[in-house]
């Protein structure tokens, strides 16, 4: 079976979970990353540098989950350890990204929303 994460949270009515499937924690094989020159290889597209450090660490994060929605809480949570800002603070620092990866993101709204990387827009 496939390995789950949920978060529980009380309600008036009783304990509310929410689950998310687990990051794939491996890259996809079109996808690298150099930390230390904080620089984003797409096979067939080129290299890009990424200056703004916190930038880097989301599009890792998402990155590293693949196709699978990954939400922005959880991206914070896996690339800062718990920096608060939700999808207002994930939104404002892929506008930092190069425009060649903003495009290689998708975005979902609602409960079940969240982003990813798209399985289309890298080729």
């Amino acid at each position: 079976g496939q390995t789950i994460h949920w978060v529980g949270r009380q309600a008036r009515l009783g304990t509310v979970c929410t689950c998310f499937a687990a990051a794939a924690d491996s890259l996809p094989e079109w996808i690298s990353f150099d930390d230390d020159e904080r620089k984003v290889t797409i096979v067939g597209k080129g290299s890009y540098q990424i200056e703004d450090g916190d930038a880097y660490k989301i599009f890792h994060e998402i990155a590293l989950a693949g196709v699978d929605w990954i939400r922005s809480n959880q991206i914070l949570q896996n690339a800062f350890g718990g920096k608060t800002g939700g999808a207002n603070k994930v939104c404002q620092l892929l506008k930092k990204l190069p425009q060649q990866l903003q495009d290689l993101i998708d975005w979902k709204e609602g409960t079940k929303g969240g982003r990813r990387l798209s399985a289309t827009k890298k080729k």
